[in-house]
């Protein structure tokens, strides 16, 4: 990403605090990011036409579950929201996209409030387009030997067919939710590791953070009923907006955290799927080909279990890879890894360490309750 992360004194969940707070003693950093598109040829011709308007722009992959690999168009730096505000107008305007402005921390990213420029035409269908191949590792194909091994692949992770998705099938109801990780991200001036607890009951929700490593303020963030908001920091109980910090919190939920992973029992398997010769990192290798899914990612496996433990990707910023370790089964046909990885190069840009992911039957209704939360802060 172009834009570099916030200053080390923050973290995701306090950023609420500031994101709605209207003095601030610090400077922000944020970038905007048009509506995706679905086509890699129509993003790479809207970047060549806003380089031509003298905004320069990242061309950004990003895969949603459901619709597959999606394109867009990013451009950050900006510590001012009005020079954010007109790079998007800017943006909209050569783009023919929509255009929304973010705060940015790490990987979580929050909305700015009523700055979403609409483009020229951001009504416009786009029709899913050609995906382009990847490389490495440097290896020959074997195309008969690639379905076999990726039937296996998916049965370990507890899908196998177009339809299995989280939250279908064997799932645990996933309407009540504690998950509980650590996230490392590399900064500048050293590593800023943080814990973070999150329950979730329907609409209620919770986030705990809490600085192990690094510069930076516990706090704790809770929504509860009748759509009403707090934070918790400095020893003191704030009411925050509701809309803008549930969408933050969102960011946090386990579906958003291991997403990828998740995924992989989606796949379906009519990929086109070969086996390769390389035994690189000690791991088998397919490599998926025509895929509108993965973009032509190499997958690399473990034959033992045949389960993923390395996605790689061609990207603008050099290889792109993703690791996964530790495998889990929290419940019947549910399998995450207990460790996640991502890189860019050589650039380690995010590390996660999921500590637990618990479908409780109940609930203490005092989680989601500010005035609990009150009484517990500050009392003397």
């Amino acid at each position: 990403m172009s834009a570099r992360p916030l200053a080390t004194s923050l973290v995701s969940a306090l950023l609420l605090c500031w994101a709605l707070s209207p003095a601030r003693s610090l400077a922000e950093e944020l970038f905007v990011e048009t509506a995706a598109y679905t086509k890699r040829t129509d993003a790479e011709a809207a970047r060549a036409a806003v380089l031509v308007e003298g905004l320069e722009t990242e061309l950004v992959r990003r895969f949603r579950r459901g619709y597959g690999w999606e394109y867009l168009l990013r451009a950050g730096g900006f510590e001012l929201r009005d020079a954010a505000h007109e790079a998007a107008q800017r943006l909209a305007g050569a783009s023919g996209q929509a255009v929304q402005v973010y705060l940015l921390a790490g990987r979580d990213r929050l909305p700015v409030d009523e700055l979403a420029v609409p483009g020229r035409d951001p009504t416009r269908v786009r029709e899913p387009g050609d995906i382009s191949g990847s490389e490495d590792p440097d290896a020959a194909e074997q195309p008969g030997a690639g379905k076999e091994h990726l039937a296996a692949l998916l049965r370990a992770h507890g899908g196998g067919s177009s339809t299995a998705e989280v939250g279908q099938g064997s799932d645990p109801s996933w309407d009540r939710v504690h998950f509980r990780f650590e996230r490392s991200l590399p900064l500048e001036d050293g590593m800023l590791r943080a814990w973070h607890d999150y329950w979730r009951q329907g609409e209620l929700l919770r986030l705990e953070v809490r600085i192990l490593e690094g510069e930076g303020r516990d706090s704790v963030t809770v929504l509860g009923a009748d759509e009403q908001a707090w934070l918790a920091v400095d020893g003191q109980v704030h009411a925050v907006s509701f809309g803008p910090t549930r969408e933050a919190l969102q960011s946090f939920a386990p579906e958003q955290v291991l997403d990828q992973a998740l995924a992989f029992r989606g796949w379906p398997l009519e990929l086109q799927a070969s086996l390769t010769s390389s035994h690189e990192a000690g791991l088998s290798w397919l490599a998926l080909s025509e895929d509108p899914i993965n973009d032509a990612s190499l997958v690399g496996f473990d034959e033992g279990d045949h389960r993923i433990r390395e996605l790689r990707f061609a990207g603008t910023e050099g290889r792109h890879v993703c690791r996964f370790g530790d495998y889990q089964e929290p419940s019947l046909g549910l399998v995450i890894p207990g460790r996640l990885e991502t890189w860019y190069g050589e650039a380690l840009r995010e590390r996660v360490a999921v500590r637990a992911l618990e479908f409780p039957e109940t609930m203490d209704a005092a989680l989601f309750d500010g005035e609990a939360l009150k009484a517990a802060i500050e009392a003397p």
